[in-house]
């Protein structure tokens, strides 16, 4: 086959993998993992968590453990702030976002189904959660950092049974150190 045929069948299967979906933006793109130590969230001091490095066997990988924060006033939740816990450690791992294919998020959670668009492609997991001391059943979180921003806090969502509906608790902004 001479270069110039050669040339332009790279260039039309280039251009008919784009098409499909397999070029450039269906490429898999993540940022590298957050910094292990201890992220505070909001800017009241209002809980946190922290990310460890694994040991031994879990040598490579991060945890994410220690998350404790308040419950906010939202329809479901106490009437006054109460202090919630997610109890455990959770391997801090790569989860493909629905909304935005080709595009993984550092976090705590499972693969959001399609057209799920409250989630955005991270959808909660079944946790144990303490509220005000007591266990509560059916508690679930979800936690993702920024796909686009290294080190960056994207949300952590902790859901348990309020008295009449699923209390929500949304934290939006955490810093590390």
């Amino acid at each position: 086959m001479n270069p110039t045929r050669r040339i332009l069948l790279v260039l039309s299967l280039a251009a008919a993998a784009v098409c499909l979906g397999a070029g450039p933006a269906a490429a898999s793109y993540h940022l590298a993992p957050p910094k292990a130590g201890v992220w505070k969230f909001g800017s009241a001091g209002d809980g946190g968590m922290s990310l460890t490095k694994g040991r031994g066997a879990k040598k490579g990988k991060l945890f994410v453990s220690g998350i404790h924060t308040l419950t906010q006033n939202y329809v479901g939740c106490p009437d006054d702030p109460q202090k919630i816990e997610v109890l455990g450690r959770f391997q801090l791992k790569l989860v493909p976002l629905t909304s935005y294919p080709g595009y993984a998020a550092w976090g705590v959670g499972k693969k959001a189904p399609k057209g799920d668009e409250i989630d955005k492609g991270v959808a909660p997991i079944s946790a144990r959660v303490k509220v005000d001391g007591k266990l509560v059943s059916g508690g679930q979180v979800k936690l993702e950092f920024s796909a686009v921003e290294a080190n960056t806090f994207g949300s952590l969502w902790i859901e348990f049974p309020g008295s009449d509906q699923t209390c929500v608790t949304p934290i939006e902004s955490a810093k590390h150190g």
